[in-house]
């Protein structure tokens, strides 16, 4: 059972998360015959994947007594890997993370027949968007390796903490369209021999940022020193939605 809560006195239990995926699809066509020499074809789909790795939930390294920030794991903890010893907490740097992603397209197809031409014209339109709440090491990840004492259930014991890894939740929202024009015939010409030409159009509409969680990087801007206005403490040659100049509706980054 994925949502099983392990109990509180065997952590050593809570080594895997679960998993719960729901995928789901949806399609609708209709053909349509205008007239004996036109036929219309409408295509629409839809697309959905729900996935979720599932946290085990027990207890945060608050409720130990350890001084650390658990303002996003009041739940659980992270890793805990001690050499030669144990480890415990979820193995997971990803602990309790959901992405969403779903997408809707429409086709449209027209073929004619006039004469000795058999003309195609249509399109596609699509519009994909992606949603992703990780809790990357926000549970905080330690590792404990006897560097001090020689012992690594020494260190543990004396409390001699080797690395200390934690970070907040990362959050992604970003979406896209994708847009295709096509017109072809088949034209034939006498009766062994047929020309098929045509021409297809499909611009490229670049990925937004809806959080507006982007960066850009200009390097003459690191040659001159320019510093964030909406970010001062940022390194220079850095700037951010909100800055002057930044790329916005005209880039890759932010809408």
């Amino acid at each position: 059972n994925p949502f099983n809560t392990f109990s509180r006195d065997n952590i050593l239990n809570v080594g895997t998360d679960g998993a719960s995926q729901t995928p789901t699809s949806i399609g609708f066509g209709h053909t349509y015959l205008i007239g004996p020499n036109t036929v219309q074809a409408f295509r629409f789909a839809y697309n959905l994947a729900n996935n979720w790795r599932i946290g085990s939930e027990y207890f945060s390294y608050c409720d130990l007594g350890i001084k650390i920030d658990c303002t996003y794991a009041k739940t659980r903890m992270g890793a805990l890997t001690i050499t030669s010893g144990f480890a415990t907490g979820n193995g997971s740097t990803a602990d309790d993370t959901k992405y969403k992603q779903h997408s809707y397209s429409i086709n449209d197809d027209l073929s004619l027949v006039r004469g000795t031409h058999q003309i195609s014209v249509g399109g596609t339109l699509t519009y994909g968007k992606h949603e992703r709440n990780t809790h990357f090491v926000d549970g905080g990840t330690m590792r404990i390796d006897g560097s001090v004492t020689g012992s690594g259930l020494g260190d543990f014991l004396m409390g001699n903490l080797t690395q200390l890894t934690q970070g907040g939740t990362n959050h992604v929202s970003l979406d896209q369209y994708l847009l295709g024009l096509y017109a072809s015939d088949s034209w034939k010409t006498t009766r062994k021999l047929t020309v098929n030409y045509g021409v297809r159009w499909e611009p490229y509409i670049p990925q937004s940022f809806l959080d507006r969680g982007t960066v850009n990087f200009d390097y003459a801007r690191f040659q001159q020193g320019i510093k964030s206005k909406t970010y001062p403490n940022a390194p220079s040659a850095f700037y951010y939605p909100g800055d002057p100049d930044f790329p916005g509706k005209k880039g890759l980054y932010d809408r």
